[in-house]
């Protein structure tokens, strides 16, 4: 049984189909006055209020320091379990590593092949990556190196965790301000630099996942955006629910004119 209010809506609109069409075209106008106002923001802060003491904290430390935007990129191996600490999986932190500095808006890049190993020996220093682009990848450099790892606390629990199952990639960026596209254009571009970089059949048990603000940002984004198109469909719907209810009131007022 329909309810009481959708019964008396089909009735006004047979008995008076042209006053509906009329009431409901200059409804959807005014409700579409504002619709120019309308914008997509990827922003958390039109989350909080302008006094949230937890925002204000926030600001004041961008204010005091430096504003930041992260891309983070997390990688493991297929099997959870495994070490990242093996020829492949170095080769594809190098070279993700090199062409993160191409993503839009980034001004720096770490990650554990570009730490920089410092060494001393008697009076000279040596300084140089931690994986240098020319090493030979054999039994004696990995435990060289997951030593290195395990004795240094800035790098291990910051780019790779303690049983060297993951390790990360941070990107550094400065978004330019009032450019609300800036996010999805690097987010976009890293996502297509990563895919390409997977698609190597000798990267195929190597997984990633991006985080980072940059990736919260944007996911809020798609999601009002998801979230607005279901109502604009919906609303579509209604519409067209409501004008066959109009086109059934104005046939009935033709068949009783003729």
């Amino acid at each position: 049984m329909e309810p009481k209010h959708v019964t008396g809506y089909s009735t006004l609109s047979i008995r008076f189909p042209w006053l509906t069409l009329l009431f409901s075209t200059l409804l959807i106008f005014l409700m579409s006055a504002g619709a120019s106002n309308l914008i997509f923001t990827t922003d958390f802060r039109t989350y909080f209020s302008a006094d949230n003491p937890q925002l204000k904290a926030f600001e004041q430390i961008e204010a005091d320091f430096n504003k930041q935007d992260t891309l983070v990129f997390l990688i493991e191996q297929s099997n959870e379990t495994d070490s990242v600490i093996n020829p492949t999986t170095l080769s594809f932190i190098r070279q993700l590593t090199d062409v993160a500095w191409k993503i839009p808006y980034s001004r720096r890049v770490d990650s554990l092949s570009n730490f920089q190993r410092i060494e001393s020996s008697e009076d000279e220093m040596l300084i140089e990556d931690l994986i240098p682009e020319s090493v030979v990848m054999d039994e004696a450099f990995l435990q060289s190196l997951n030593d290195y790892i395990t004795a240094q606390p800035r790098i291990e629990g910051t780019l790779v965790n303690a049983d060297k199952s993951l390790s990360l990639i941070r990107v550094s960026i400065t978004l330019p301000e009032g450019n609300e596209a800036a996010t999805k254009e690097l987010v976009t571009h890293a996502r297509g630099m990563l895919a390409e970089l997977l698609s190597n059949p000798e990267f195929e048990n190597i997984k990633v996942q991006l985080l980072g603000t940059a990736i919260v940002n944007l996911a809020l984004a798609e999601a009002v955006e998801q979230d607005m198109a279901g109502a604009i469909i919906f609303g579509n719907i209604q519409c067209a629910d409501n004008d066959i209810i109009i086109r059934i009131g104005c046939i009935r007022f033709i068949r009783l004119v003729w």
